[in-house]
């Protein structure tokens, strides 16, 4: 037979201990919660569900979940130290996956309304419980696992839908912060007269164009639509910011740049470098030598406003701001900057230390060393002198960005020969070349490659 809680009771401690173990948090500790939840498709008999009740916080994967796993309706108890779990759906024939809701349980009342709000439209679902019970020890440290089980068992107390439809909206990737996307009926069948509605943000953000079972063409430009449902089909709003740019990195190449005026999200196959220095560690470019530097990769795929770095892709790229924020300081952990709209005078800029500047040359793949004005809107790299010779008082003339490094059996490989005048060559020093009469490592039209007498 299952316990009933007094949940008016235990809500007020509840909510000292969830304090408590914020706090516990801080100083080491975790604070184990007793979860009884219940997630259920609806409508009946429109779809299935699937939580991996042994393990409710681990990631699931589609593929993996056998067809008998698959539930009209899952409760479940856990003890864990964190209240949230995943949760996979899976549409009937003729239906599509709308979301999930999280109805709304009162613990003093003990009582639970429906709510219409998803969630999250992902899935699988990452859903976050807001009830669960924990019992302190008897010399108030945390309560263990073993005497939080002794709670159980109990009556749900965290209520998920997985909502299924004829017709469902949502918003593409990473456009969540740029608008919204909805639906006049959530769930709905077949012959319902439906309005499904794109609204921007604010007024940075504009709607760009409805999506239908994710294509990847262009349904509709009109943010408004009147449709019948017929067909299981799901429309995902695309919106666009002020601050998108589309770039053309052609063939393949280097182009610097900067998040004006929102946070941005970088695509699929656009890598980033970063370039930063230690004034202290001429280590920091690699053989502090050579002088040869090979920016860091990252994986990352947004960026702070005023943050600025190098991206090499290939073909048209789109990067899209995913926050409406305005910042309008630049960051000052890049040595990547901006000159801004009216240029700066970089002999006038005041620093710490003895510091170098340099402008990219994109296509020869290399920083050249510069003084004086700069142009309006153009990308430098400020360095410490240190970085290259820690005496503070040498750097070279130009930085070879190492990116398509690439060892050649003689010169003629990349259309040279012996004693010609190459578009740009530079030796390991940084220092220009008319000609390579001697075998070594050189640079020719930004690529390091070996000539072999």
């Amino acid at each position: 037979m299952k316990r009933t809680f007094t949940y008016s009771k235990r809500f007020a401690v509840m909510a000292a201990l969830l304090l408590t173990s914020a706090l516990s948090v801080l100083a080491g500790s975790e604070d184990y919660y007793a979860y009884n939840t219940e997630v259920k498709a609806y409508p009946t008999g429109k779809g299935f569900v699937y939580v991996n009740t042994e393990d409710p916080g681990s990631i699931i994967d589609l593929t993996e979940v056998k067809d008998d796993a698959w539930k009209e309706s899952i409760t479940f108890e856990e003890t864990s130290t964190m209240g949230s779990f995943y949760c996979a759906a899976k549409p009937a024939e003729g239906y599509v996956f709308a979301g999930f809701i999280r109805d709304d349980y009162d613990v003093e009342t003990e009582t639970k309304t429906e709510s219409d709000f998803l969630v999250s439209t992902e899935n699988p679902a990452n859903l976050e419980r807001l009830n669960g019970i924990t019992k302190k020890a008897d010399n108030g440290e945390s309560a263990s696992k073993e005497e939080v089980e002794a709670l159980m068992p109990m009556d749900p107390q965290n209520y998920f839908r997985a909502v299924f439809t004829k017709v469902a909206v949502n918003v593409a990737e990473d456009n969540d912060h740029l608008g919204t996307a909805t639906i006049s009926k959530l769930v709905n069948d077949t012959g319902d007269e439906l309005t499904l509605t794109a609204t921007p943000a604010d007024e940075k953000c504009s709607f760009d164009y409805w999506e239908v079972n994710g294509n990847g063409e262009k349904y509709s430009v009109d943010p408004e639509l009147h449709i019948t449902a017929t067909t299981p089909e799901i429309y995902t709003a695309h919106f666009k910011h002020t601050s998108d740019v589309t770039l053309d990195f052609g063939e393949g190449k280097l182009i610097p740049f900067i998040c004006n005026d929102a946070d941005c999200y970088l695509p699929e196959g656009v890598e980033t470098y970063t370039i930063s220095a230690d004034s202290t560690q001429a280590s920091t470019y690699g053989d502090a030598n050579t002088y040869f530097t090979k920016p860091i990769v990252n994986d990352a795929r947004y960026y702070w406003a005023g943050y600025m770095d190098l991206l090499y892709a290939k073909g048209k790229k789109t990067i899209k701001a995913w926050q409406t924020e305005n910042y309008s300081t630049p960051s000052e952990y890049s040595t990547m900057q901006w000159s801004g709209k009216e240029g700066i005078n970089v002999d006038t800029i005041t620093v710490d230390v003895p510091t170098t500047y340099y402008t990219l040359d994109a296509e020869n793949m290399c920083f050249n060393r510069v003084t004086g004005l700069l142009d309006p809107e153009t990308p430098y790299l400020q360095l410490p002198t240190s970085t290259f010779d820690k005496s503070n008082t040498t750097a070279p003339d130009v930085i070879v960005i190492d990116v398509n490094a690439v060892i050649v059996d003689g010169i003629k490989d990349v259309k040279a020969s012996k004693g010609t005048t190459a578009k740009r060559i530079y030796d390991l020093q940084g220092r220009r070349r008319n000609n390579v009469d001697q075998k070594g490592v050189y640079v020719f039209d930004g690529k390091k490659v070996y000539l072999r007498k």
